[in-house]
């Protein structure tokens, strides 16, 4: 998941810094959704198979929020058009 992790900050920085095709960037979104789906699940089973939900959850929350892609969606953006994406927080757990 650290991988996972340092290619989501790695490729938000390239969108960032240089200018992209729109197909580059739209591929770059799928592998980003594709992250997300894969930390969505981690967030899951980690939760799934915790003795104590509720302590899992005190830390656990910021992976379910990491996890949804809807917001750079929902403004018809990818993620790393949209600071402050809840995406990035994912980075700030590992």
């Amino acid at each position: 998941m650290v991988a996972l992790s340092a290619y989501v900050l790695l490729a938000l920085l390239v969108e960032k810094a240089f200018t992209l095709s729109r197909h580059t960037s739209d591929i770059l979104g799928i592998i980003d959704t594709v992250i997300c789906a894969a930390f969505l699940a981690d967030f899951f089973v980690q939760l799934g198979t915790a003795r104590n939900k509720l302590h899992y959850l005190r830390w656990g929350w910021i992976d379910l929020i990491s996890s949804i892609p809807a917001l750079p969606v929902a403004l018809g953006t990818n993620g790393a058009n949209c600071p402050g994406t809840p995406r990035s927080a994912r980075s700030s757990r590992y």
